[in-house]
Parts: C-alpha cells; sequence; structure tokens
C-alpha cells in the first residue's frame, strides 16, 4: 500500500508541475507586437478649414519598429505613423474648397499590452478655397504630443478581457500643441488635465467584414464625455480591424478606419525565447519524471 500511494502521489506531482513550468515557460496572455508588424487602414475623417469643414479618405499605416527603454516610461514599443489623405467639395457644381492632408508621427506603447504613454501626432493641412485667379491658399501645420500618467489604457488587455466587463480609466495627460501656418510658428499651447473614459467590452462577439476579410471580433466602447470611440477587436491581427470616432454625441461617425492589409514581421528574440523555454520545461519535466518513477519503483536490496 505504501509503494501505490507514493505511485498516485507522485503522479499527481508530474501532472502539476508540468501545468505549471509550461505555463511560466509561455509569457502569461499578453498583446505583443513584432517589429516589422504592419497595420495599414483606409480611413475617412472630417477636416477643419478656416470655418469650413471637408471630407477626406485615404490611407494610414501604423508600423512597430523596434522596442526601446524610454525613460520614465520603462520598455516601450515604437510604433510610427503616416498616412496621406485627400478631398474636395463643390458649390454650385464648381470646385470651391480642396484639401490634402498629410500626418506622420509615433507611439510609444507598452512592450507588452496595448497600453498608450505618448502620442505623438503632425498633421499638415494644404487647402485650397474657390478656384481659378481668386482662389486662397491655405496651409495649416498641427504638431501635438500626448503624456498619459499611468498610460491610457492601462491594464487593458482585450486577450482576456471577459466579455460583458465595463471599468473607469482615470488618469492625468499632459498636452502641448504647436501650430504652424504657411510654415510660420503661430503658437504653442501646454496643458495638463483629468481624464476618465468608460470602458464597455460588449457582451457577444460581432462579425466584421473588411476588404481583408471578416472577422469574429471583441467589440469595445470607449467614451469620454460626449465623445466616443468604438473598436473592433481581433486576434488574428493582433489589434483592431474597425475603428470609428464620434463627437457631441453624433450619431455620424466623425473618423473612420478600417484594416485594408495586415504583416505580421518578425518574432525575432520573443519567439526563440519561448522555444527554449518550452524546450527547457519538457527537459525539467523528463527528469523529473525519471526521479519520481525510481522512487515509485525502489531498486531491490
Amino acid at each position: 500500500m505504501q509503494v501505490r500511494s507514493r505511485g498516485v502521489s507522485s503522479t499527481f506531482v508530474v501532472v502539476l508541475l508540468t501545468v505549471f513550468l509550461v505555463s511560466e515557460a509561455c509569457p502569461a496572455a499578453a498583446v505583443h507586437h513584432n517589429k516589422g508588424e504592419k497595420w495599414t487602414y483606409q480611413a475617412s475623417m472630417v477636416v477643419d478649414v478656416e470655418t469650413l469643414a471637408v471630407d477626406v479618405s485615404g490611407n494610414i499605416t501604423y508600423e512597430s519598429e523596434e522596442e526601446r527603454t524610454i525613460s520614465p516610461f520603462g520598455d516601450v514599443n515604437v510604433v510610427t505613423v503616416h498616412g496621406t489623405l485627400s478631398g474636395a467639395e463643390e458649390m454650385f457644381g464648381e470646385p470651391f474648397l480642396a484639401a490634402a492632408v498629410t500626418m506622420d508621427g509615433f507611439l510609444y506603447e507598452a512592450a507588452n499590452g496595448v497600453e498608450i504613454y505618448e502620442m505623438d501626432t503632425h498633421m499638415l493641412i494644404d487647402a485650397t478655397i474657390g478656384s481659378d485667379s481668386g482662389a486662397l491658399s491655405i496651409q495649416n501645420e498641427t504638431q501635438t504630443v500626448e503624456v498619459y500618467t499611468p498610460a491610457y489604457l492601462a491594464g487593458f488587455n482585450p486577450e482576456w478581457l471577459p466579455l460583458g466587463d465595463e471599468y473607469i480609466f482615470h488618469g492625468d495627460v499632459n498636452k502641448t500643441v504647436t501650430t504652424w501656418e504657411t510654415g510660420t510658428l503661430q503658437r504653442t499651447s501646454s496643458s495638463k488635465s483629468s481624464v476618465a473614459f468608460d470602458i464597455y467590452i460588449w457582451p457577444t462577439t460581432e462579425s466584421v467584414v473588411t476588404p481583408m476579410g471578416r472577422f469574429d471580433t471583441l467589440r469595445i466602447d470607449i467614451g469620454q464625455d460626449d465623445d466616443n470611440e468604438i473598436r473592433w477587436w481581433s486576434d488574428e491581427v493582433i489589434g483592431y480591424v474597425k475603428i470609428e470616432f464620434y463627437v457631441g454625441n453624433g450619431a455620424v461617425a466623425h473618423d473612420t478606419m478600417i484594416l485594408t492589409s495586415y504583416e505580421k514581421g518578425n518574432a525575432g528574440s520573443m519567439g526563440w525565447i519561448a522555444i527554449f523555454g518550452v524546450a527547457f520545461t519538457l527537459a525539467t519535466i523528463v527528469a523529473l519524471a525519471v526521479v519520481l518513477l525510481r522512487i515509485r519503483h525502489p531498486k531491490s536490496s
């Protein structure tokens, strides 16, 4: 009876350690973006030109460039942003307002998450009001830098949050805005404010069709005051396949982005770490099993 008792105990210990060691060898569920990973969106938005507004559309690309250690954030993933959009409006059947928009910038996001520490966005708008010899050319340029404490969406991980969950993100944002007109510096303003975002994960998955195909997604609503943002997350692209922004409780989206292409990038060191971790774990389990089985069947004296 004593030998059988040891056998049952040894088997249980091997199973328990297998679960524990494998879970430790593979990083906990987290969003990790590899170098060269790229998302391109078909984007449409409304831009202001003087007292007028024009709808523009085009492409915006986000690319994961590298991991760095940035003070005071720690380990971050640097994501670059660039895009071009254009649009025109008519009045009485004649061209009246045309605009071309160039965007670039970067994000500092958590190395293993969707949290964003800093957003740096540059937008250049070249516009023409009127036509022929009486046309007025306008060039507006804006640089916006936002730093969040804690990181924007801290603690939010769409890979493990339960459906139907809701929580409020509280934080502070330091915002600096610099503007130019026709290349001439106009002003730089800085402000610090407290922000609160109400984040709600819908209780059921939602099917979204994009130029890349159909995705089963997690719908996430992010509200702040009268503004609302809706994101549709897919594990297949480790990101969002569609994003909509609503301003002032509006019923029509002010900005929309729909995924048109996705590139996985290079797994790099994280992939090798996972492989070596699993290999080491399996070797440890085999060695442990041999030891425990010897205990179960001691040699005869």
